[in-house]
Formats: C-alpha cells, structure tokens, sequence
C-alpha cells in the first residue's frame, strides 16, 4: 500500500492484519492525503456468508465477525480523522457474497488469496497478478471479478449506516 500511487483496493474479511500494523494508520492516511483513492471492503458481519465463513474459521480465538467489526471501527475511525477535503479519497464497503478470496490491487498489479474451507486464511496460497493489455488474462479476470462485488453485492459505508458493523458495545455507546 505504501508504495500505491493512484490506486489501492483492499478486498477481503476482516483485514485484521492490516489493522494490527503499526505502520498502518500512518501510511493510509499518508497514501490518501497524496490522492491515492483507496478503497476497503469487508465481508459484511450480518450477512449469511459472514455466518458459514465464522463457522468454518472457527478454530481462531479471535472469531470472523468480532474481527470483522473491530476493523471497520478501526478504519472508519482512520477515515474520521482525515482532513474533510481528503476524506472521499477513502471509501469503505461491506459485501454480501461468497468470500472466496482476499486481493490486495496496487496499481497495476494484485495480490490474491483463495480461502480454503476449514482453513486459517494464513495458510492460503498466494497469486500475484500483473497487469498486461490483453484480454482474458488473470488481471482482467480478478479485475472483473472486483467490479462485480461492487456493483452487485457492495454497500458503502456512511455515516448513517456506520452503526449496522461497528462492534455491539460500541453501538451501545452512541
């Protein structure tokens, strides 16, 4: 991400190892504030996928959806704390489909994961996927793939539905 220069999507769970970075907060706000338009979708912790996939991750004792709703406190915080005039620079979803992979698209290239059933994500093997201007590549493939989560099955999140994925306490908090 640090080395984004106008893009980077974050497609994936929870994020949960991003958002234990130290370096992090500093280098997404740093990357926003330089134009990059960064964009984070996490598996959305009221769907029914969110409910199979907590199952089959079960033998974390960290479980899916407390994960899931820490991040995005975590990041919309993040955003909260940026400069009102770069603030749209970084925009937070929720998706309700299948989670079958995690993908990290830096400019003109990913990094992708398949999730495997019953499995810790950690130990899913890793694709990374450059860009090249011809069809039907791998690229244009998860590219695709990307643009159909968000067109059919992403909600943003705003500050009116922010409350729906924030941890129980914190929504009991105001």
């Amino acid at each position: 991400m640090g080395e984004a220069k106008y893009r980077c999507i974050l497609l994936g769970q929870a994020h949960g190892e991003w958002c234990r970075d130290p370096d992090f907060p500093s280098t997404l706000c740093e990357r926003v504030r330089c134009g990059v338009k960064i964009e984070i979708s996490f598996l959305d912790p009221t769907c029914d996928a969110a409910k199979v996939r907590a199952e089959e991750d079960s033998r974390r004792a960290n479980q899916l959806k407390p994960r899931i709703r820490d991040s995005i406190q975590q990041i919309w915080n993040i955003r909260q704390g940026l400069e009102a005039e770069v603030r749209s620079g970084l925009t937070l979803y929720t998706y309700h489909a299948t989670p079958s992979l995690g993908l990290t698209w830096v400019d003109d290239f990913m990094l992708v994961t398949h999730y495997l059933a019953g499995s810790i994500n950690k130990t899913a093997p890793l694709l990374r996927v450059q860009f090249r201007p011809m069809p039907h590549t791998l690229f244009a493939v998860y590219e695709g793939n990307v643009k159909e989560i968000r067109e059919r099955f992403s909600k943003e999140i705003t500050q009116e539905n922010v409350a729906r994925y924030l941890p129980e306490d914190a929504n009991a908090q105001g």
